[in-house]
């Protein structure tokens, strides 16, 4: 059975931080909300890698791609008073590597299943 909401979780948090991300251009508050979507995202893939069915191993691509958004955190987190209005987008762009990586399955990419 298949609906509207019947969708990865990590998309759909991904694609909503950066929306709201690209929003608070204009409204700075909604910067609290795109940092907890970001958040969301990387659980659910964190959730998706451990899980019994998926096997022992981790593809290397997604902990690159969770170690990106990590670095984007820091970066969320440290940033100075000039890069206050875009940081919130440099946090939710940053999760396009992980998405990529995890558009395929590892046994498509060349790697181990």
């Amino acid at each position: 059975m298949s609906g509207p909401l019947d969708r990865d979780p990590f998309v759909m948090a991904a694609v909503l931080a950066i929306a709201t991300s690209l929003a608070s251009i204009e409204d700075p508050q909604l910067g609290a909300l795109s940092l907890t979507l970001v958040a969301l995202a990387v659980a659910s893939r964190l959730v998706h890698l451990r899980s019994s069915a998926r096997g022992r191993r981790a593809p290397r691509e997604e902990l690159a791609g969770i170690s990106i958004v990590a670095l984007a955190a820091l970066l969320y987190a440290a940033a100075p008073t000039p890069l206050g209005a875009v940081r919130a987008p440099i946090l939710a762009v940053s999760l396009l590597p992980l998405w990529w990586a995890t558009r395929l399955p590892a046994a498509d990419r060349g790697g181990l299943a």
